[in-house]
């Protein structure tokens, strides 16, 4: 199973995305959380602090047309798959996204890099399903930098928390298995901004399932 892959966007489409993601920056919502929380008996929900606001008519039609192109390539199989939902997601200095799965509706998600200013994206590949004995231990550990971040998985869970940093070019879309490999995005030393689009399967594959 590939953990991630890049779709090139044409310039337009990345334009068109961009000068979106300006317009509706000023109407997004705060939203954080300070602890990490077990969803389902398995996953870990996202804990961090960031804006967001919902789509607008470019990243709606760019979800269902061509981000539904990439995620069905990036799947590699034959199997129906559904767009759920999109967002645009603004960061300050300082904000995050702390280690998790993404949400059942998410088998694959693809994010777009707006601006260039980002820490990479973090994946944990070997980690799997969550348990309480993992929340209290995610919950120990603060908003960290990436380094720190990377350091304290790695010594907290041994080969489960062994990671992979993976760069976000502008005018590509990444995609990942979401639901399936749980990731980060930490701390930002700088502002910044992604928009990012979830795919489902009515049946999951056992690669994107957790």
């Amino acid at each position: 199973m590939r953990f991630y892959e890049h779709f090139e966007l044409s310039g337009s489409q990345f334009e068109l995305l961009r000068s979106e993601a300006k317009q509706l920056e000023a109407s997004a919502d705060l939203v954080g959380s300070d602890t990490c929380a077990l969803e389902f008996g398995i996953a870990v929900n996202d804990r961090g602090r960031c804006r967001v606001s919902g789509p607008g008519r470019n990243l709606r039609a760019f979800h269902k047309l061509s981000g539904l192109d990439f995620a069905s390539e990036f799947s590699g199989i034959e199997a129906p798959i559904f767009p759920t939902r999109a967002s645009y997601i603004y960061y300050e200095s300082g904000d995050y996204s702390f280690f998790h799965h993404d949400a059942a509706s998410a088998h694959i998600t693809l994010i777009v890099a707006i601006s260039d200013e980002l820490t990479p994206l973090v994946l944990f590949p070997q980690f799997g399903r969550a348990t309480p004995a993992d929340i209290v231990l995610l919950n120990r550990m603060g908003n960290l930098p990436l380094y720190d971040l990377c350091t304290e998985m790695g010594d907290a869970f041994g080969e489960r928390g062994r990671s992979v940093e993976v760069e976000l070019p502008l005018g590509c879309a990444l995609a990942i298995p979401g639901r399936a490999i749980p990731h980060a995005r930490p701390q930002q030393t700088s502002g910044g901004a992604v928009c990012t689009m979830c795919y489902s399967f009515i049946d999951p594959p056992s690669a994107f399932a957790l």
